[in-house]
């Protein structure tokens, strides 16, 4: 549990959040289309093909340094392939994850009451919002950096943590990259002070132990 929370601190709660919304429904996806691709439908075989792919997006964002830049950019990729809506018959878009609101045309043919084929083409919302709440989630992630002070050299992690007035510390994260601390520690400072929490949240390099970065909330 712990090492969750220092993962979140130095993603922030939403990417993290998404980095889970990414592994989650791609793995729903496979376990769903699992049976209709082992019969051979090829729509339902993409389909677990590309749950997979945002089962690996979304672990790569979640370890990943700099917020997972490979991550983000796999958990865009994804994103992206989920807006269009294509089918070419009964089976359905190929494109589309256990969740999914399509805006489509769609052709049908019905013998005896049963459709017997159908042809659809459109746009699915889920992967337009979800695209967007990728871009604007890292595009925040950026912005509350603090790349002002210059590490101590030789410094190979640094650790963000909250000190109390009472002197008690406590860490929030560990990283291997200065900038990287510095965006967490700034969400962090964020965060404590939304919940009226008391202290400083500061960077420290290690070896060294070295303050980097100092915040007073």
């Amino acid at each position: 549990m712990e090492a969750v929370q220092q993962r979140q601190a130095v993603l922030g709660r939403g990417l993290a959040l998404l980095a889970a919304y990414a592994v989650i429904i791609g793995a729903l996806s496979v376990v769903i289309n699992a049976g209709p691709a082992l019969d051979g439908e090829v729509p339902a075989i993409i389909r677990v093909l590309l749950g997979l792919g945002g089962m690996v997006a979304g672990g790569m964002l979640w370890t990943g340094y700099w917020a997972g830049i490979d991550g983000w950019m796999a958990v865009m990729a994804w994103s992206l392939l989920q807006i269009p809506v294509y089918a070419w018959n009964i089976d359905g878009s190929p494109f589309v994850q256990t969740l999914e609101f399509p805006i489509s045309s769609e052709s049908t043919t019905t013998v005896n009451g049963e459709v017997t084929s159908l042809s659809e083409v459109g746009i699915n919302l889920v992967g337009v919002f979800l695209t967007i709440w990728v871009v604007r989630l890292r595009e925040r992630w950026a912005r509350v950096g603090v790349t002002t002070v210059t590490p101590e050299v030789g410094a190979s992690t640094f650790d963000i943590e909250h000190r109390a007035p009472d002197g008690a510390s406590h860490l929030l994260g560990s990283v291997p990259d200065v900038e990287l601390a510095q965006n967490a520690a700034a969400g962090q400072v964020v965060r404590l002070r939304g919940v009226g929490t008391q202290g400083e949240v500061v960077v420290i390099g290690r070896p060294g132990d070295r303050i980097v970065t100092r915040e007073h909330l």
